[in-house]
């Protein structure tokens, strides 16, 4: 794995750049992340923004506490991602490679993962999402 570089200023803003931290392995298709959760409202709204370089098996996981719709933005992000949009039971059903620093909504429908990823993945719809320990898997009734 790619050791990321020191802490330095942000272009826009003055905050300081930052390194993604995993925590938790993934599967999604045959590829396996390293990737940091995002699952706090805060987390999630800070993401990948100030992260100057990612590992190419690096990443982070946004786990939001229901299905949901909305959007979202590469606005403070310095590189080019795949966002790819997963729903409840772990399929893949949306992926899109977004530019760093563009402001222009990324949209869907009925989420509850969203994993972003260095842009050109390979990862497709209905690929599949699994949990390298099952942590974060919801029990179906």
């Amino acid at each position: 794995m790619t050791k990321l570089g020191k802490t330095e200023k942000f272009q826009d803003g003055g905050k300081p750049s930052k390194t993604v931290k995993p925590s938790e392995i993934i599967t999604v298709g045959d590829k396996e992340y390293n990737v940091e959760i995002a699952d706090t409202e805060e987390a999630r709204v800070d993401g990948l923004s100030r992260v100057k370089k990612l590992a190419s098996d690096e990443g982070m996981l946004f786990v939001h506490d229901e299905v949901t719709s909305g959007y979202y933005t590469m606005k403070d992000t310095s590189i080019d991602l795949d966002i790819i949009f997963i729903d409840k039971d772990g399929t893949v059903i949306k992926v899109v490679t977004a530019a760093a620093h563009s402001q222009d909504p990324i949209e869907c429908d009925n989420y509850l993962y969203v994993l972003e990823v260095n842009a050109n993945s390979g990862i497709e719809e209905g690929d599949e999402l699994n949990f390298e320990d099952n942590s974060f898997t919801e029990e179906e009734e």
